[in-house]
Protein backbone atom coordinates (compact mmCIF):
# COMPACT_ATOMS: atom_id res chain seq x y z
CA UNK A 1 0.00 0.00 0.00
CA UNK A 2 1.69 3.54 -0.94
CA UNK A 3 2.29 6.01 2.05
CA UNK A 4 0.56 9.05 1.55
CA UNK A 5 2.28 12.69 1.58
CA UNK A 6 -0.24 15.34 1.87
CA UNK A 7 0.13 18.79 0.97
CA UNK A 8 1.24 21.55 3.49
CA UNK A 9 1.97 24.95 2.80
CA UNK A 10 3.96 25.43 5.86
CA UNK A 11 6.54 23.11 4.01
CA UNK A 12 6.53 24.80 0.63
CA UNK A 13 8.40 27.73 -0.16
CA UNK A 14 9.16 29.50 -3.88
CA UNK A 15 11.52 27.99 -5.58
CA UNK A 16 14.28 30.14 -5.71
CA UNK A 17 16.15 28.22 -8.90
CA UNK A 18 13.06 29.16 -11.56
CA UNK A 19 14.56 31.47 -13.89
CA UNK A 20 13.14 32.54 -16.98
CA UNK A 21 15.13 32.43 -20.34
CA UNK A 22 13.31 35.56 -21.38
CA UNK A 23 14.21 37.67 -18.28
CA UNK A 24 11.13 38.92 -17.11
CA UNK A 25 9.68 38.44 -13.90
CA UNK A 26 9.17 34.98 -12.33
CA UNK A 27 7.40 33.60 -8.78
CA UNK A 28 4.25 35.55 -8.63
CA UNK A 29 1.84 35.22 -5.57
CA UNK A 30 2.05 33.96 -1.89
CA UNK A 31 0.97 32.13 0.94
CA UNK A 32 -2.12 32.94 3.32
CA UNK A 33 -4.87 31.95 4.83
CA UNK A 34 -8.15 32.62 2.85
CA UNK A 35 -11.73 31.85 3.30
CA UNK A 36 -12.84 28.97 1.16
CA UNK A 37 -16.77 27.93 1.23
CA UNK A 38 -15.69 24.80 3.58
CA UNK A 39 -13.59 26.49 6.16
CA UNK A 40 -10.30 28.81 6.40
CA UNK A 41 -7.68 27.00 4.51
CA UNK A 42 -3.47 27.99 4.15
CA UNK A 43 -3.28 27.73 0.48
CA UNK A 44 0.03 29.12 -1.80
CA UNK A 45 -1.96 31.00 -4.29
CA UNK A 46 0.62 31.56 -7.40
CA UNK A 47 0.43 32.38 -10.96
CA UNK A 48 -1.02 35.82 -12.64
CA UNK A 49 -3.13 36.52 -15.68
CA UNK A 50 -0.01 37.18 -17.30
CA UNK A 51 2.88 34.54 -18.58
CA UNK A 52 5.03 34.94 -15.10
CA UNK A 53 6.14 31.43 -14.31
CA UNK A 54 5.76 30.64 -11.11
CA UNK A 55 6.98 27.70 -9.09
CA UNK A 56 6.89 26.56 -5.31
CA UNK A 57 9.19 23.52 -3.91
CA UNK A 58 8.86 21.20 -0.90
CA UNK A 59 12.72 19.45 -0.20
CA UNK A 60 11.93 15.76 1.36
CA UNK A 61 13.53 12.83 2.62
CA UNK A 62 11.65 9.60 1.50
CA UNK A 63 12.58 5.72 1.85
CA UNK A 64 13.68 3.78 -0.49
CA UNK A 65 12.36 1.95 -2.93
CA UNK A 66 8.88 2.51 -1.69
CA UNK A 67 5.60 3.47 -3.29
CA UNK A 68 4.01 6.95 -2.18
CA UNK A 69 0.65 9.43 -3.53
CA UNK A 70 1.50 13.02 -3.03
CA UNK A 71 -2.14 14.23 -2.61
CA UNK A 72 -3.44 17.92 -2.65
CA UNK A 73 -6.52 20.15 -3.56
CA UNK A 74 -6.63 22.52 -6.21
CA UNK A 75 -8.99 25.85 -7.33
CA UNK A 76 -8.13 27.81 -10.38
CA UNK A 77 -5.70 27.51 -12.95
CA UNK A 78 -7.86 28.26 -15.33
CA UNK A 79 -8.20 31.51 -18.12
CA UNK A 80 -10.87 32.67 -20.21
CA UNK A 81 -8.14 31.72 -23.26
CA UNK A 82 -8.16 28.10 -21.48
CA UNK A 83 -4.13 28.28 -22.24
CA UNK A 84 -3.27 28.14 -18.32
CA UNK A 85 -0.34 25.54 -17.00
CA UNK A 86 -0.61 23.96 -14.13
CA UNK A 87 2.19 21.22 -13.66
CA UNK A 88 3.29 18.81 -10.50
CA UNK A 89 6.99 17.71 -10.89
CA UNK A 90 8.54 14.69 -8.78
CA UNK A 91 12.02 14.83 -8.79
CA UNK A 92 15.06 12.76 -7.13
CA UNK A 93 17.68 15.33 -5.97
CA UNK A 94 20.41 13.93 -7.92
CA UNK A 95 19.03 14.15 -11.52
CA UNK A 96 16.22 16.71 -11.70
CA UNK A 97 15.52 15.23 -15.33
CA UNK A 98 14.80 11.50 -13.72
CA UNK A 99 11.18 13.00 -12.74
CA UNK A 100 7.83 12.31 -12.74
CA UNK A 101 5.64 15.08 -13.85
CA UNK A 102 1.47 15.65 -14.03
CA UNK A 103 -0.33 17.83 -16.15
CA UNK A 104 -2.66 19.16 -14.23
CA UNK A 105 -4.14 21.84 -16.18
CA UNK A 106 -7.59 21.08 -18.68
CA UNK A 107 -8.40 17.55 -17.90
CA UNK A 108 -5.27 16.09 -18.83
CA UNK A 109 -3.91 14.02 -15.40
CA UNK A 110 -7.70 12.74 -13.83
CA UNK A 111 -8.05 14.06 -10.41
CA UNK A 112 -8.98 11.79 -7.49
CA UNK A 113 -12.23 14.04 -6.79
CA UNK A 114 -13.73 16.65 -9.02
CA UNK A 115 -16.12 19.10 -7.70
CA UNK A 116 -18.44 22.22 -8.86
CA UNK A 117 -17.66 24.92 -5.70
CA UNK A 118 -19.72 27.67 -6.77
CA UNK A 119 -18.63 28.94 -10.32
CA UNK A 120 -14.73 27.79 -9.31
CA UNK A 121 -13.88 23.98 -10.00
CA UNK A 122 -11.91 21.54 -6.73
CA UNK A 123 -10.28 19.27 -7.88
CA UNK A 124 -8.28 16.65 -5.55
CA UNK A 125 -5.46 15.03 -6.91
CA UNK A 126 -3.45 12.16 -6.16
CA UNK A 127 0.30 11.25 -7.88
CA UNK A 128 1.67 8.24 -7.72
CA UNK A 129 5.63 7.46 -7.77
CA UNK A 130 7.93 5.09 -6.50
CA UNK A 131 11.41 6.26 -4.97
CA UNK A 132 13.73 3.64 -6.18
CA UNK A 133 17.51 4.23 -5.06
CA UNK A 134 16.59 7.78 -3.83
CA UNK A 135 15.88 9.41 -0.63
CA UNK A 136 16.24 12.86 -1.75
CA UNK A 137 13.56 13.87 -3.36
CA UNK A 138 11.91 17.81 -4.32
CA UNK A 139 7.96 18.22 -4.91
CA UNK A 140 7.48 21.49 -7.06
CA UNK A 141 3.93 22.75 -7.95
CA UNK A 142 4.10 25.55 -11.03
CA UNK A 143 1.21 27.81 -12.14
CA UNK A 144 1.39 30.50 -15.03
CA UNK A 145 -1.28 32.43 -16.91
CA UNK A 146 -4.11 31.68 -14.17
CA UNK A 147 -4.53 32.48 -10.19
CA UNK A 148 -3.83 28.87 -9.20
CA UNK A 149 -4.23 27.42 -5.64
CA UNK A 150 -2.62 24.47 -3.91
CA UNK A 151 -3.53 23.60 -0.52
CA UNK A 152 -4.26 20.82 1.82
CA UNK A 153 -6.61 17.33 0.96
CA UNK A 154 -10.33 18.90 1.67
CA UNK A 155 -12.21 16.68 4.22
CA UNK A 156 -14.86 14.94 2.21
CA UNK A 157 -17.15 15.63 4.29
CA UNK A 158 -17.16 19.42 3.97
CA UNK A 159 -17.63 18.73 -0.24
CA UNK A 160 -20.05 16.01 -0.47
CA UNK A 161 -22.94 18.21 -1.30
CA UNK A 162 -21.30 19.85 -3.80
CA UNK A 163 -22.15 18.50 -7.33
CA UNK A 164 -19.33 16.15 -9.07
CA UNK A 165 -18.17 17.38 -12.48
CA UNK A 166 -16.00 17.17 -15.04
CA UNK A 167 -13.54 19.55 -16.57
CA UNK A 168 -14.66 19.63 -19.84
CA UNK A 169 -18.77 19.51 -18.12
CA UNK A 170 -17.89 22.57 -16.34
CA UNK A 171 -15.32 24.83 -19.16
CA UNK A 172 -18.79 23.82 -21.53
CA UNK A 173 -20.78 25.40 -18.86
CA UNK A 174 -18.66 28.27 -18.30
CA UNK A 175 -18.29 29.18 -22.36
CA UNK A 176 -22.29 28.91 -22.27
CA UNK A 177 -22.55 31.24 -19.68
CA UNK A 178 -20.14 33.62 -20.89
CA UNK A 179 -21.92 33.48 -24.40
CA UNK A 180 -25.40 34.10 -22.78
CA UNK A 181 -23.48 37.34 -20.73
CA UNK A 182 -22.26 38.92 -24.33
CA UNK A 183 -25.52 38.04 -25.89
CA UNK A 184 -27.79 39.71 -22.68
CA UNK A 185 -25.28 42.80 -22.93
CA UNK A 186 -24.65 43.48 -26.73
CA UNK A 187 -28.01 41.70 -28.94
CA UNK A 188 -30.66 43.86 -28.92
CA UNK A 189 -32.82 41.03 -31.27
CA UNK A 190 -31.91 37.70 -29.42
CA UNK A 191 -35.40 36.13 -28.00
CA UNK A 192 -35.37 35.68 -24.38
CA UNK A 193 -37.56 34.11 -21.85
CA UNK A 194 -40.36 36.17 -21.04
CA UNK A 195 -39.48 37.48 -17.38
CA UNK A 196 -35.70 37.75 -18.39
CA UNK A 197 -37.01 40.18 -21.41
CA UNK A 198 -38.92 42.09 -19.03
CA UNK A 199 -35.72 42.42 -16.78
CA UNK A 200 -33.59 43.75 -19.85
CA UNK A 201 -36.25 46.28 -20.90
CA UNK A 202 -36.52 47.34 -16.89
CA UNK A 203 -32.91 47.60 -16.95
CA UNK A 204 -33.16 50.02 -20.64
CA UNK A 205 -35.40 52.66 -18.75
CA UNK A 206 -33.68 52.61 -15.28
CA UNK A 207 -30.53 53.29 -18.14
CA UNK A 208 -32.42 56.52 -19.71
CA UNK A 209 -33.73 57.85 -15.94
Amino acid sequence: MSKVIDFNAREFRFDETCQSLDGNEVNSGMKAYVTMSFGNTEVWEIGDWNWTWSQIRRDIKLEKNTDYVFRFSMEGGVCDTDDAVAIAHIAPKRDLEDRYSYILDHNKFMPLICKQDGKDLLRIFELPFNTGEDEEWIIYLVAQHAVTRYFAPVDISLIEDMPDVSYDDWWAECQRNKQADVEWSHDENIALPGFLQKIKSFEHIIDKL
